[in-house]
């Protein structure tokens, strides 16, 4: 029971800060999780994450997974509410708020503030799979696909389609 209030209050606090996306809270789980709390190792951590992004369905399966490698179903089940209900009734309340006041100035600062936040948060996030999983050929890999898709307009479908190839064929290995 004192696992499943822990796994309730930490993502509770967590989905206070999911601006961006629950993936840019991947820096904050690990901290709690992997060196505060030594629920879970470095490797499982990026190994659950790996797996919830390479299955079908939406982006916050990782959530579930931890959630489930910790306590089982039940810490699944309230790893996902305790995360998604918070998040989920700020966007409500933030959408309420920009439906009415849309052109307010305060509405249209907090917008515009709120953007490099999320986009730290996706950086810290990019930093940390990196670093427990570091491999020069993946890291190059990576960034030859952020110039691409940064430089020309392609379909990033023929970049993963590239990616899954090589790692099928062992290049990564």
């Amino acid at each position: 029971m004192n696992l499943l209030l822990t796994l309730a209050s930490q993502f509770f606090f967590i989905s206070l800060i999911a601006i961006g996306g629950v993936s840019a809270t991947l820096p904050e789980m690990h901290r709690i999780f992997v060196e505060n709390l030594h629920l879970i190792s470095d490797q499982q951590f990026a190994q659950l994450y790996a797996l919830s992004q390479a299955a079908p369905g939406p982006n916050l399966l990782f959530v579930g997974l931890f959630g489930w490698q910790m306590a089982g179903f039940l810490g699944s089940m309230v790893s996902l509410v305790s995360l998604c209900g918070p998040t989920l009734a700020i966007a409500i309340v933030f959408e309420k708020i920009g439906a009415r006041y849309h052109e307010a100035l305060f509405y249209r600062a907090m917008r515009i503030g709120l953007a490099p936040v999320a986009i730290g948060l996706l950086l810290s996030t990019a930093v940390l799979l990196v670093r427990s999983q570091f491999d020069l050929k993946i890291f190059t890999f990576t960034v030859l696909n952020i110039f691409v898709m940064t430089r020309w307009k392609i379909n990033s479908i023929y970049l993963i389609i590239i990616g899954a190839t090589l790692g099928a064929i062992g290049f990564f290995n």
